[in-house]
């Protein structure tokens, strides 16, 4: 046997893959902690990432039980053990689809916190977690029982019958794409009724949409597994760790923010505006000195504009409050409320929206 070929180098990258996305949620959990705004969703983002720890144990010891990363020509065939190989096949495709569901449902629970007075944006979210539970439910009763019995999918010498295994992953998969495409749409349709610049719109958006490389690779992962299934798959390929690569680029997407977060420590432009606040001195021989500038509409200078709570947004991040630090003046802040378009335009709010008392989270911890 010459060698080991491609296999060391995909076993680092199935373990890079949780490493960082380990790392990232993290820092999500570290912060929304220190906030104490933790929630169901980040219960959901942990969960999804201790499945995709297991699933990356599974893929390692089937790369070595099968020799994946070999030349096809150095891959002791007649030493493999194709019954243990297939049990381990098994597994993963067991625990692939819920850890893509899960991450879906703690993304989707995080965009429901803003609680959008528009009822059509409530009722799609809703729509699409109904889709993403009925096809976890579906998908892992599927992958339980591929064979009827159980024990034909491990020995193909046993009678019983089994399900038509390519076109099933042809269809999850692209079940998987349709739904990512949707839950894409979100985001961008949310923040298209808010009134704040555009710039930091784009920025929030795309952070927002770091899902769209998981479709790129989900598509590449259809195409190899396609390939295998007619006998054109090789060995000697980092492939396999495309499983890897979508479900922790997955998990690193729906925590936009947290990356949001760590770009600005090295991107000052990506940091809130939280520093142009200025203080009113109202003292013995001093002069008025607000700097606020108002605006029609109740609008704010667009500069300034933060996230702010209950799908408003604020002239100035709350993120740092101000406070009294000596006796020599009154330090006054001004909050600017921008409503969203459809406020504006006075519509009349849905009964939807008036009986939802709940109370929204800071877009800020969200977006």
């Amino acid at each position: 046997m010459a060698g080991s070929g491609l296999q060391p180098a995909l076993i680092a990258i199935i373990y890079l893959c949780p490493a960082v996305s380990g790392a990232t949620v993290g820092i999500r959990v570290w912060r929304k902690r220190k906030n104490r705004s933790l929630g169901g969703d980040d219960a959901l983002i942990c969960l999804a990432w201790l499945l995709s720890m297991v699933n990356t144990v599974i893929i390692h010891f089937y790369v070595l039980k099968t020799y994946t990363g070999y030349h096809d020509e150095d891959i002791p065939r007649e030493s493999i053990d194709w019954k243990s190989a297939a049990k381990w096949k098994h597994a993963l495709a067991t625990t692939y689809n819920p850890v893509i569901c899960l991450v879906k449902a703690s993304f989707l629970w995080s965009l429901q916190k803003l609680r959008s007075r528009n009822i059509w944006i409530r009722r799609c979210l809703w729509a699409i977690q109904v889709i993403n539970a009925g096809y976890l439910i579906s998908v892992v009763v599927a992958n339980l029982i591929p064979c009827l019995p159980l024990a034909r999918q491990f020995d193909k010498t046993v009678p019983g019958t089994c399900y038509d295994a390519h076109a099933f992953v042809v269809g999850t998969i692209s079940v998987v794409l349709i739904t990512d495409a949707m839950v894409l749409v979100m985001p961008s349709w949310i923040l298209y009724d808010l009134q704040m610049p555009l710039r930091r719109k784009l920025v929030t958006i795309s952070f927002l949409s770091l899902g769209f490389l998981v479709m790129i690779i989900g598509g590449l992962r259809l195409q190899w597994l396609s390939e295998k299934f007619r006998g054109k798959g090789k060995s000697y390929s980092i492939k396999q760790s495309y499983s890897a690569l979508e479900t922790n680029i997955a998990i690193i997407g729906a925590c936009g923010p947290t990356i949001k977060y760590l770009f600005s420590l090295i991107i000052p432009g990506l940091r809130p505006h939280s520093g142009r606040k200025r203080a009113s001195n109202y003292g013995p021989g001093s002069r008025d000195s607000s700097h606020i500038t108002r605006t029609n509409e109740g609008t704010a200078r667009q500069e300034d504009i933060e996230m702010n709570s209950d799908w408003h947004l604020n002239a100035h991040s709350d993120e740092h409050p101000m406070t009294a630090e000596s006796n020599e003046g009154i330090m006054k802040t001004i909050n600017w409320t921008v409503s969203s378009a459809e406020s504006i335009t006075n519509r009349p709010t849905t009964k939807d929206a008036q009986s939802d008392s709940r109370v929204a989270i800071q877009p800020t911890q969200v977006l």
